[in-house]
């Protein structure tokens, strides 16, 4: 769905054994969910400059340093053990939910129509009835936490390398699922 805020995506993962993604790993560690957003919706058989790529994933807090003994923050309280934002983290809302019964995980995110105007390289955007992206979805699954050996597509317009830097390698938008935006 959208709204004035953004563009706003739910997946519902079945996946009876959850892992934490490595974010420091060369390769594919944990399940993880990606998100490739062809923002113009212009397509074409490599990304260009107004794709990107969001992941989600469960990821565990990075530890601050051990402070030094007596040492406080301004409030005078002890600092917080991890950080409160990780500066990686894509713009917008989003959240990774284990189910409670156990059965996966439910990824929500909402990407700011600011940030899709930087990436088409407009200044002033506001998002209208009619208008064209194209969104690929891929969702690794690691049930072991060695490292993930399939990963599951919305359309083949996302192949996953199993080294993460090669991640725009196996990405042809003109494969990837058109949307048009409706009232």
């Amino acid at each position: 769905g959208w709204s004035e805020e953004g563009l706003h995506i739910a997946v519902d993962i079945d996946d009876d054994n959850t892992t934490s993604h490595d974010r420091d790993a060369k390769r594919w560690i944990g399940d993880c969910l990606l998100l490739v957003l062809d923002t113009k919706g212009d397509g074409g058989v490599r990304p260009r400059s107004d794709d990107q790529v969001l992941t989600l994933a469960f990821v565990p807090p990075r530890p601050q340093p051990v402070p030094e003994e007596g040492e406080t923050d301004e409030s005078g309280e002890d600092p917080p053990p991890f950080r409160d934002e990780d500066e990686d983290g894509p713009e917008g809302e989003h959240i990774v939910v284990r189910k409670a019964d156990g059965t996966g995980a439910v990824y929500e995110m909402t990407i700011p129509w600011k940030g899709i105007a930087e990436q088409r390289g407009e200044d002033d955007f506001v998002p209208w009835p009619g208008m064209r992206m194209r969104i690929g979805i891929a969702v690794t699954d690691d049930d072991t936490g060695s490292g993930a050996t399939k990963y599951l597509a919305l359309t083949p317009g996302m192949v996953l390398h199993r080294d993460l830097d090669r991640i725009w390698e196996g990405c042809c938008p003109d494969l990837m699922l058109p949307v048009r935006l409706d009232r």
